[in-house]
């Protein structure tokens, strides 16, 4: 009991010298109260009159005040057991040192990975909403903003005075969800009520893993013409509209992801509309669901090769050009058109990284120098086709300004359908403005729908042959008039026997055609020279005549049109001399 006594007044003369000493270095005064005050704050760590704790500590009172109270308990448990029993004392103490260095470096780790994520994340988002929220810009975002080190969960506490209407709920919503990157967050704003109000958010509903025909065939059925399905979001059917904000759209993604398939889905809805569709597809086998040798669509133009999709891309410059001749005749002052332009086309370009390297590549060899006219004939139906009904699908792997025909020209895909694990520059190549997403999902037709927001989305899956009883099961087009012929690989209904393309019936002969050298050289232009035709096509396109095939990038007529031709070239020819 006399070491027990001397050992607790030792302890009790330490305690007070380090107390006097710790107010002293801080100025305080040692009257009787003040002394109590400064044990009190130095075993506990809370306030003698109330009040707050130490700024620097954020901690839950009754954790300082067990955290300090057990580490005096061990010194006290240490030095007593040193003096009684120092033998058995000092494995006991070597091991509790050995723990607290786990410890302790423990807490470094953390305290670094802490401060890491309140400079990355905490600090821009405070920079970017004090104002806002009526805070000082020196304040410490940590006292108001709670987010969890994944950035899936956290709160905001609001000012009493705020009353947040639908303007200020999505301004602030809009900024943590771009400065934490978490487009998928969803905001609870029950919190407001109270007297500390404070806005949370969450992760949103899982996606369903896969999405059926059956899951949205009410709600194809049951869409406008120009309206696509694109999948299904976690609470909401996701739309792309064609013929509102979105007349083109691009699908982008890695190998895998599900880029064909969502082709496949747009693709089909858009015949079941009564659409067109003309597929560019270098790859060939990227949709033998619409041709193949079990049978052609009636109602889609297959594109192989490079001559085939340069033939079907200058047609459709002169078909954009026409349509617009078209709306022009028949427009009203008030900007309305009444005129039937045709049917809605879809112009979907599979592999668009390898289609315009091909393209480059095949107009050096076969053109005459310079930029392939087919990538400029894409940029027109970009720039120009919304109003035409001409609508582009652009597939890539990464939809590079150069692949799409220009930085301007990708502007005009304004819904993005980003599919797969996008890395991080190719997300703020095309989807800048949002940020970076705190997870994505591997699965197969998951990604996000970039539009004026960012929606999560599980495309739909369609089997080859659901995709081709969709397109059959509406309003099948006709082929546009004088679309160029592509080599499909049957027709529908296959031939039966002795109807095939080698009857007397199927052979009927079609009257040849000519390309401008060949139609000089037969005399159809008189003395006229080739530059000289050229000069005229070039300047009255609206009266020329129209195009029935090609030869390679070589457009071809038929004779008795480039007649009627010449017959306007001689009447203008005299009306000038007269």
């Amino acid at each position: 009991m006399t070491a027990l006594a001397g050992l607790g007044l030792i302890l009790a003369a330490l305690l007070l010298t380090g107390a006097v000493a710790w107010a002293q270095v801080w100025g305080r005064r040692l009257d009787k109260e003040g002394a109590l005050i400064v044990y009190w704050r130095l075993l506990t760590g809370l306030p003698w009159h109330g009040g707050t704790q130490d700024r620097a500590d954020h901690r839950k009172r009754w954790k300082v005040t067990l955290r300090r109270l057990g580490g005096f308990l061990y010194i006290i448990c240490a030095v007593y057991g040193m003096i009684m029993d120092p033998q058995a004392t000092r494995p006991a103490v070597a091991a509790s040192a050995v723990a607290a260095a786990g410890y302790g470096g423990f807490r470094v780790w953390r305290r670094w990975r802490i401060r890491r994520h309140r400079r990355t994340w905490l600090t821009p988002l405070h920079a970017t909403i004090h104002r806002q929220l009526e805070r000082p810009v020196t304040e410490r975002p940590e006292s108001y903003i709670t987010v969890a080190l994944d950035r899936s969960t956290g709160q905001i506490a609001l000012p009493l005075n705020v009353s947040p209407g639908d303007k200020y709920r999505k301004q602030l919503e809009g900024d943590v969800r771009a400065r934490l990157g978490i487009p998928g967050a969803e905001f609870d704003w029950a919190g407001v009520a109270g007297p500390k109000p404070v806005v949370k958010w969450a992760p949103p509903p899982q996606l369903p893993e896969v999405v059926t025909l059956e899951m949205v065939r009410d709600a194809i059925e049951t869409a406008r013409p120009g309206q696509l399905i694109a999948g299904l979001g976690a609470r909401e059917t996701v739309k792309i509209r064609l013929a509102g904000e979105s007349p083109h759209f691009l699908i982008n993604g890695p190998p895998g992801a599900g880029k064909s398939v969502a082709v496949q889905n747009a693709v089909a809805q858009f015949l079941f509309h009564g659409g067109f569709g003309i597929i560019l597809d270098f790859k060939e086998i990227s949709h033998v669901w619409a041709d193949s040798l079990d049978g052609t669509l009636p109602n889609i133009a297959y594109c192989r090769s490079n001559e085939e999709i340069y033939q079907m891309l200058m047609w459709l410059q002169e078909e954009l050009r026409r349509r617009n001749r078209v709306a022009r005749a028949a427009s009203r002052r008030d900007g309305s058109i009444e005129a039937n332009v045709g049917d809605r086309l879809l112009i979907a370009a599979e592999e668009l990284n390898t289609t315009a390297a091909r393209l480059a590549d095949w107009w050096k060899d076969e053109g005459d120098g310079g930029r392939c006219p087919a990538i400029t004939a894409m940029n027109e139906v970009l720039f120009m086709g919304r109003q035409a009904k001409m609508h582009v699908l652009q597939a890539a792997q990464r939809a590079e300004a150069n692949a799409v025909g220009g930085g301007a020209a990708r502007e005009n895909l304004t819904a993005r359908l980003l599919l797969g694990k996008i890395q991080k520059p190719t997300w703020q190549m095309l989807a800048g403005e949002f940020g970076y997403p705190a997870s994505m999902s591997t699965r197969t037709g998951a990604g996000f729908l970039i539009g004026s927001d960012v929606t999560a989305v599980q495309t739909v899956y369609l089997t080859p042959q659901e995709a081709w009883d969709l397109a059959l099961a509406g309003e099948v087009a006709d082929p546009p008039y004088n679309i160029p012929r592509v080599m499909q690989q049957a027709a529908i209904p296959l031939p039966a026997a002795g109807e095939g393309p080698d009857s007397p019936v199927a052979a009927s002969p079609s009257p040849p055609l000519l390309g401008l050298r060949e139609a000089i050289e037969a005399g159809t232009f008189g003395d006229r020279t080739l530059a000289a035709v050229r000069t005229w096509r070039n300047r009255y396109r609206n009266r020329w005549a129209p195009v029935a095939g090609w030869n390679g990038p070589e457009e071809l007529y038929r004779e008795a049109d480039l007649e009627a031709v010449r017959v306007l070239m001689d009447s203008q020819s005299s009306g000038r001399r007269s």
